[in-house]
């Protein structure tokens, strides 16, 4: 019964987390890009972008915190985070009601970084296909593309070293956006 109480919280985390960065990660190629090109034509759209970039920051300090409650849980609960998830899932007991909702509530803060980012995206597609600069989307997807491939790779073999690589690798992640952002 470990078995499931593990795989429904420290795999579906990672997952959320992994999901959460890649989804982040176009929004942050796109504000990036769009930063560095002329400004928008109007202040309302320069305002979005402000905008939009204030909230991502927001977003992926919410989700540093999700990490840390999962590495605290983690250690509370006498994981040793240098095994790999699958060995952490089989050798953990059922997580107790306050494990379950920090873990719970450290899913939920990845989750909205991934609704977040996808819902920025979404409506500064439909802000440059009026201006007519669909192209800066574009590019932004199609870069971001190769790098999600890369990470979800990097993912896959981080776990499957250790958790604490997992985690250390979104935690690279979250702050290589950032910094990106707040050039």
């Amino acid at each position: 019964m470990g078995f499931l109480s593990m795989a429904f919280g420290i795999d579906d985390l990672l997952a959320t987390g992994a999901s959460g960065v890649n989804l982040s990660d176009t929004l942050v190629r796109v504000v990036r890009d769009r930063s560095k090109g002329d400004k928008l034509s109007s202040g309302d759209l320069e305002s979005l972008f402000a905008e939009v970039k204030i909230a991502a920051i927001k977003n992926i300090d919410e989700a540093h915190v999700a990490l840390n409650d999962l590495e605290r849980t983690l250690r509370e609960k006498d994981v040793d985070l240098d095994q790999t998830l699958l060995d952490a899932i089989g050798s953990t007991s059922f997580f107790r009601p306050f494990e379950a909702f920090r873990l719970r509530r450290a899913k939920r803060l990845f989750e909205n970084l991934a609704e977040d980012a996808y819902r920025a995206c979404d409506d500064i597609a439909a802000i440059l296909r009026c201006s007519g600069e669909e192209r800066v989307m574009g590019v932004a997807v199609v870069e971001s593309s190769g790098v999600k491939r890369e990470f979800q790779q990097m993912m896959f073999e981080a776990s499957s070293h250790s958790i604490r690589s997992a985690i250390e690798l979104l935690r690279d992640q979250l702050e290589r956006q950032k910094t990106e952002l707040n050039q």
